[in-house]
């Protein structure tokens, strides 16, 4: 293992390259047409598009696929091998061994590592801004994006609620109340919202633990296309306050048998 490791990281810290390489070149090329044509059709899906954009707006690391399309459509080998010789400068080296060896032999390993590098921190350079719409309905504010395939006529929307924040790992109370939630309220909003008003073919909502952060979520995938996204949250909102009632009006006999059906079914 040892032997392996220094080796694997021996050609990693070594490495080096040409613009004149037939064959770096070629697999440059490849790799980046690759890259392109997925980051062109990463969110052709409108709930994948959703998804990705709920991500970006909670993280100053997370960029759309649009970005990344752009940024990497004018690069060269010779940007590549330049970005690489400046990360080799700079890298961090964090990771798991697991295996038979001994603490010796691990020790061993992070020194080999350690002096092959010569390095402790990451460069961490400015984060690059991110363009979207911002709508306000219902005097709340909403981010909106069209989606980018042009033929796609479906619309999806995920109304995001991030409850608990750094919520610790001991804490077992509100991930139990959270799955409690929205066990009780699936059926009665699937029920409403896909089987009566029909709004779409998946129609749902779940918990979602996202950077840390306990919350939860409704989405809609609608491929009315007389149905904007600001209807389809309007449906969703006067579901939410009509649902409240009725858990303001729930009996404690009421409360009590969903508790114990729940409490069953995670048996």
């Amino acid at each position: 293992m040892k032997k392996l490791v220094g080796r694997v990281w021996g050609e990693v810290a070594s490495f080096s390259g040409s613009v004149k390489d037939e064959r770096l070149q070629t697999l440059f090329t490849s790799a980046k047409e690759s890259s392109l044509r997925y980051y062109k059709n990463a969110w052709f899906q409108p709930r994948r598009h959703a998804e990705k954009l709920r991500l970006t707006l909670m993280s100053t690391s997370d960029h759309t696929a649009e970005i990344l399309h752009d940024a990497l459509e004018p690069m060269t080998l010779d940007d590549l091998l330049k970005f690489a010789r400046d990360l080799l400068a700079s890298i961090r080296v964090e990771g798991l061994i697991s295996g038979n060896m001994d603490s010796s032999d691990v020790q061993s390993v992070l020194a080999m590592i350690q002096s092959t590098f010569g390095a402790e921190h990451l460069c961490h350079g400015p984060t690059t801004p991110r363009p979207y719409r911002v709508a306000n309905i219902d005097q709340q504010y909403h981010c909106i994006e069209s989606c980018l395939d042009p033929e796609n006529n479906n619309t999806n929307i995920q109304v995001y609620y991030p409850l608990f924040p750094k919520l610790s790992d001991q804490d077992i109370e509100k991930p139990c109340l959270m799955d409690f939630f929205n066990d009780i309220v699936f059926e009665p909003l699937f029920d409403e919202l896909r089987t009566k008003q029909q709004l779409g073919y998946s129609v749902g909502c779940g918990t979602r633990d996202t950077y840390g952060t306990l919350s939860w979520c409704v989405y809609i995938d609608c491929p009315n296309i007389e149905l904007t996204p600001s209807d389809l949250l309007q449906r969703v909102f006067t579901f939410l306050k009509n649902y409240k009632k009725t858990l303001d009006s729930m009996s404690e006999a009421e409360f009590s048998t969903k508790v114990r059906s729940i409490a069953l079914n995670k048996l």
